[in-house]
């Protein structure tokens, strides 16, 4: 004989509490920065972006000054326009991946705008009938008056 798990709400199924750990109380403190201090946020992940991009260039630079024997300058040339080639190419591909995206959600909009209306529709309609019937029933209960009294 086979036994089935007991059915659960869909709500219950498969949520678990995290753990009380380093790593989600690193985690909570972190969203609550982002969500608290957005302006000194921004600054410091652009700030962490931009000194990484330069480490880059940096280690680029010197591999390129050591290997092929280039000079500083030429290296630093060398090195900024195949960032600005790589720059553009990842643009690229994230601007199509976002239209993508972007269309997606417009889609999405325009269905649940639809669905909105049609459904104001049918409570419109709805709401019409009803008063319909209460009009016909008054109408009745005069004329029952009218008639029996």
């Amino acid at each position: 004989m086979v036994t089935r798990p007991p059915r659960m709400h869909p709500m219950d199924a498969g949520f678990r509490w995290p753990k009380p750990g380093l790593k989600n109380i690193s985690l909570a403190c972190l969203a609550a920065f982002f969500v608290f201090e957005s302006e000194m946020a921004l600054d410091l992940t652009t700030e962490a972006v931009m000194m990484a991009v330069e480490a880059l260039e940096q280690g680029a630079d010197n591999l390129l000054e050591k290997t092929f024997g280039f000079d500083r300058r030429s290296a630093q040339c060398i090195s900024a326009w195949t960032g600005l080639g790589l720059l553009l190419t990842a643009g690229y591909f994230l601007l199509k991946r976002l239209g993508v995206w972007f269309s997606r959600q417009w889609m999405m909009i325009r269905y649940r705008y639809a669905m909105a209306l049609d459904m104001a529709i049918a409570m419109i309609r709805e709401r019409q009938i009803i008063e319909r019937i209460r009009l016909y029933a008054l109408v009745m209960i005069v004329a029952y008056f009218l008639i029996f009294f």
